[in-house]
């Protein structure tokens, strides 16, 4: 779950907490505001999510 490091203290514990009731759960906090995941950064955004999902979905094609 990507979350903005430039955010209330408050937030921060949510993101904790979702994060780790999350099966699997992983928090990464990006440099900037709350809407860093989807403007500037988002290739950053993009790139952590496809490597959690490569780390956690099987890649078994066989029929």
């Amino acid at each position: 779950m990507p979350t903005a490091r430039r955010r209330d203290l408050l937030d921060h514990v949510t993101d904790d907490l979702a994060a780790g009731r999350a099966p699997h759960g992983e928090l990464v906090r990006m440099p900037g505001g709350p809407y860093e995941p989807f403007l500037d950064g988002c290739e950053r955004a993009a790139d952590d999510e496809l490597a959690f999902l490569h780390r956690h979905l099987p890649t078994d094609h066989a029929g």
